[in-house]
Parts: structure tokens; sequence; C-alpha cells
């Protein structure tokens, strides 16, 4: 049974985010600077505060404070998938810092986050959806690139099938 709370945190509106995937750098300090629109779309959930994490060990997340906030409350009210709330929760918190976009709109990454996750002395690769801005590494784009290569044909028939033109 879902619970008028549990609807509420389950459904959810976000500000339109920005088309686009971008290259970017952290630089020697683990600062990495965001592009001008994925500030914006940060900033247009009310926040400068930011929760900078991974949930699956090869792909960064930079969630608004408001929306980090709200993934905490659905990990943390989670019955039916209690163990799988509490890993993820424990690798947000293993990866995890919050910190503000400063005034030249960088982000301070984690030394443990941007190490284990490839994230210095090359590019990454930023994206915007679902209340949050991805960060990936050149190889884990180059991964994800040719799983999706390889699953097109089908999913574009799916897809279209559903009424994709």
């Amino acid at each position: 049974m879902v619970t008028q709370v549990d609807a509420e945190l389950t459904s959810v509106t976000f500000p339109e985010p920005p088309r686009l995937m971008t290259d970017a750098r952290v630089d020697e300090k683990g600062r990495l600077k965001l592009p001008v629109a994925l500030q914006q779309y940060i900033k247009s959930f009310g926040d400068n505060k930011v929760f900078v994490t991974s949930m699956d060990g090869t792909e960064a997340r930079i969630y608004p404070i408001s929306v980090w906030a709200r993934n905490e409350e659905i990990l943390q009210r989670s019955a039916k998938n209690a163990k799988q709330a509490k890993n993820l929760h424990l690798l947000a918190m293993i990866y995890g810092h919050e910190t503000e976009i400063d005034n030249q709109g960088r982000v301070l990454l984690p030394t443990n986050l941007r190490r284990e996750l490839n994230l210095e002395g090359g590019p990454v690769w930023l994206s915007a959806m679902k209340g949050r801005v991805t960060v990936m590494s050149n190889q884990r784009l180059e991964e994800f690139k040719r799983e999706a290569l390889a699953a097109a044909p089908q999913a574009l028939e799916t897809m279209e099938a559903e009424g994709l033109l």
C-alpha cells in the first residue's frame, strides 16, 4: 500500500534540464567547473548547496541539496527494499560530500570519489536529468557508449513501437 507521503516522495516534477552532454576538467585542487547551463539548472532548484557522491562507483552525481534530502528520505523510509536502501546510502556517504557552488561556478569533488572514478587528469563528461548532474570519466563514457550502441537497434525498434519518431 502506498501512503500519501510515499506517493508525494516518488512523484516529483523537476525543472527542465539543459539538453547537452559536455566535457569539462577537474582542476589540480579537485574543483569541477560547471558550464553556465548546468549551474543554472542546479540553482533552479533554489539551491547553491550541493551533495556530490556516487551510488554505484562508476559515475559521480551532483545533487541540489533539496533533491538529495528527498533521496535520503526515500532511502530511510524504504521498508520493502531496506537492505538495498541501506547499501545505497552507505555508498553515498562513503563517496559523498556536501559543498557549495563557488562564485566561479566550481564544485569541489571529494578526493576519494575523483580518484576511484578516474575523474582526475583528463576530460570528464557532464549531463543533467532527474534533478542531478551526472559526471563520467572519459573511460566510463566510452564503456557506456559501447553498451548503448550494441543495444541501440533493439532499443530503437522498441521505442518506435511506443511512438518515438
